[in-house]
């Protein structure tokens, strides 16, 4: 398809815009959910690499079981950070999934 629309006159950004940005989306969108769910709770790869001394937000939920003893603040804190992932996770999924160049395949040859 890229070589097609080279010998038919079509320029670099009109070809990306075209056929490589809705070929490649479903993978660059999963690769973007795929690494941002996970982030949003690391904990261990964070204590080992730097420390306890940095403020995140597992950091603090851990915090409010571990040494407070304040299990209401910390389940509060992890249901709120699990409403804001699916809050940015159906967004995300929502403009997916409303964008025409996605769902109009190829390009628009479809």
């Amino acid at each position: 398809l890229i070589e097609a629309s080279n010998d038919l006159g079509a320029r670099t950004s009109r070809t990306f815009f075209r056929i490589l940005l809705p070929l490649t989306s479903p993978g660059v969108f999963a690769g973007i959910m795929l690494v941002f769910i996970p982030v949003t709770g690391e904990y261990l790869s964070q204590n080992l690499l730097g420390g306890t001394s940095g403020v995140t937000i597992m950091n603090v939920i851990t915090t409010q079981f571990g040494a407070s003893f304040n299990w209401p603040l910390g389940s509060a804190m992890a249901w709120l950070l699990l409403i804001i992932v699916a809050i940015v996770v159906s967004a995300f999924l929502y403009t997916l999934t409303r964008q025409k160049w996605i769902t109009r395949g190829l390009g628009g040859a479809a």
